[in-house]
């Protein structure tokens, strides 16, 4: 399995009106191609994910087709402030790549 993009999962906070989001990493299968989402662990290199993110910026439309198809919506250039303050929080000085 190889991490090709990110997408998120809706979680609402039942204190808040607010709905926040859990990142997830999208991995394709190097043998069949199938995709699965798992979720980012707390000990996940932040810089490493980061580089997962600008990289599905670049990928081929034919397979964000098959991702849409399958249900998984993958972040696009536009959610990168919703991404960075996801991935390194809110209020902090993250180094972009």
């Amino acid at each position: 399995m190889k991490p090709i993009a990110i997408t998120y999962k809706p979680e609402r906070n039942v204190y808040s009106r607010n709905t926040t989001f859990e990142l997830m990493l999208v991995h394709e299968c190097t043998n069949c191609g199938a995709f699965s989402k798992n979720r980012i662990a707390g000990d996940d290199n932040e810089y490493s994910i980061e580089r997962v993110y600008l990289e599905s910026l670049t990928l081929p439309i034919e397979k964000i087709n098959i991702l849409n198809k399958q249900g998984i919506d993958i972040l696009v250039s536009t959610d990168k402030e919703a991404f960075m303050n996801s991935l390194y929080g809110r209020n902090s000085c993250y180094v972009q790549l």
